[in-house]
Parts: C-alpha cells; structure tokens; sequence
C-alpha cells in the first residue's frame, strides 16, 4: 500500500520529482516507470492517451512499483472519478480558477461526507491493498486531489482554492499561467509575471497546509523551484526524454 499512495511522501518537506507521460502505450510507461522518479503522471489532457492506453500504462506503473497521478482533459469530471476508480494515487486537474470550480472538483473526487464520489473503485481497491471497507474508511485522506493554477483569474482566487476542503495542492502549469498573465504574449517560464505570481502560490498553499506543485521542462528550472517552496515536481516528459537522447546521441556521432 505505501507504494500506491503518495498523500503520506508529500507530507515530507523533501522535494519530490515525478515525471510525466504524453505518449500511449505500456511499454514506454513502464520504461518511465522503472526510473529512479518517485512517481508518474499520465496527461490525458494534452497527452495522446484515451482510457485504454491510461489503463494499461497505469497497470504497467504499479507493475514497476510507482503511484500515478493522472491529468483528465479539461471539465470531465467523470474521467476525474474513472481515474480514480481506475487505481490512480490522485488527479491533477486543469483551469481551476474559482472556489466553485474547486467545491466542484472535491464533489467528484472525495467520498462523503466531504463529496460525492460514488463507489465502484473495483481497481483502486485491488491495488491499494485493502478492503473495499478499509478503502472507503481512508481514500479521502490517502487519495490526492490537486488544483491546477494556470490563469490570473485562479491566481486572484488562490488563497480561497488552496483553503477549500478536500484540494490536497495546487499545481502550477507555467505555460498557462504565462499566458494568461501576458495576455497572450509568450510562454515564458521566466517572465517577470510569472515569477512574481510563483511565491504567493506558494505561499496560498502553503498557509493552508497543501503541496505546492508545479511543471518544469530542465533540471536547472526544477531546482529553482524546490529552491522556491515548491514540493511536487514534473520534470520533463517522456517526448522531451526522447529527442533529448536522440539529439545528444547524433551529436556525439557527429564531435569531431
């Protein structure tokens, strides 16, 4: 069980990096999975992942001994709780911008009394370890339910998103949030808006006893943002992975 939920590392002030998966398909999950990553996230959102692919891929990262953290598209709830019921550890979920979003998103994924998550977890309990009972007596607590930042609408709201009832954290997708602030300028990891919004996310989530997370597409920006308050960290993809060895690869064919 300790290595299907992530609620308990997450209690822990150690950064913990993850990686992410945009391409379908359980060999290349379980490939990922097999890294020295802490966990994995499977993005169902801009990913090229329907339920199938998300299924196998999130047998074959369990296989591998890793929680999984899925991103649904945008506004499907229902792909929210079949996540869950699927066996993922939580849900990072896209454009939550106001508390009603959020009450919503705490509806979906937390059991009564907290929500409205209707019960059917067949999977998610096979993997957990537990009872159906034991399952149901504890996935509030152990099941992480994660708010996506990514607007200047949800960074007015953050302080009331991250204090609302059942968000476990608030994640960050710069991209996003970028251009949002920017109005469509640019998507600029760096750009002085977004570094002055990134520490009072922080700080909302923080005060309120949740992780701040966020994506960061290097290293070096991964640990600007451990270095700034922030606990649950992407970094990379697995498409990002790929052309990045292919590339150092043909390069040193080419040295000299």
């Amino acid at each position: 069980m300790a290595g299907y939920f992530l609620s308990e590392r997450l209690k822990d002030d150690r950064p913990l990096f993850i990686t992410w998966s945009i391409f379908p398909g359980a060999v290349v999950a379980e490939a990922l999975a097999r890294s020295p990553f802490e966990a994995c996230l499977i993005d169902m959102q801009h990913g090229l992942i329907d339920f199938a692919d998300m299924l196998a891929m999130m047998t074959a990262m369990h296989k591998a001994g890793k929680p999984v953290l899925v991103r649904p598209p945008l506004s499907d709830q229902g792909l929210e709780a079949k996540a869950l019921d699927a066996g993922a550890a939580g849900v990072v979920v896209p454009m939550i911008n106001t508390v009603d979003e959020a009450r919503a998103l705490v509806e979906t994924t937390k059991y009564p009394p907290r929500g409205q998550r209707s019960f059917g977890a067949y999977l998610a309990v096979a993997a957990s370890g537990l009872t159906e009972a034991g399952y149901l007596a504890q996935a509030n607590r152990l099941i992480t339910t994660i708010a996506m930042i990514e607007t200047a609408e949800a960074v007015g709201n953050v302080e009331a998103i991250a204090a609302t009832d059942g968000i476990d954290g608030l994640f960050v997708g710069p991209n996003d949030l970028c251009i949002s602030l920017t109005g469509g300028e640019a998507p600029d990891y760096r750009h002085p808006k977004v570094t002055a919004a990134l520490p009072l996310i922080v700080k909302a989530a923080e005060a309120a006893g949740k992780v701040p997370g966020i994506f960061a597409p290097t290293p070096d920006l991964a640990l600007e943002f451990a270095a700034q308050g922030f606990r649950l960290i992407s970094v990379g993809t697995d498409a990002g992975f790929l052309t990045a060895a292919a590339a150092s690869t043909f390069a040193d064919l080419t040295a000299g």
